[in-house]
């Protein structure tokens, strides 16, 4: 019943997705995942992914936003 009560604040649900995965792809992919872990994960192309998203009123990150979590970070200690 709880699904069901979500789902109905989907604006758009399409044909293709599943609608067990409505609610899991939204909010894995709020929590990071990107678009080819959940394409993988799901098996439904990132096309079609990225369409629901969009559909829904879900912002897309951008490659700079997507890459962030795998950049390297390095401190730099300077000492006398």
């Amino acid at each position: 019943m709880g699904n069901q009560q979500q789902n109905c604040n989907l604006k758009f649900t399409g044909k293709t997705i599943k609608s067990e995965h409505y609610i899991e792809i939204i909010n894995q992919y709020k929590n990071g995942e990107s678009l080819m872990q959940l394409n993988l994960k799901y098996k439904y192309s990132i096309a079609t992914i990225r369409y629901f998203l969009v559909k829904n009123g879900i912002k897309i990150r951008d490659v700079k936003e997507s890459v962030e979590k795998f950049r390297k970070k390095s401190d730099l200690f300077l000492d006398d």
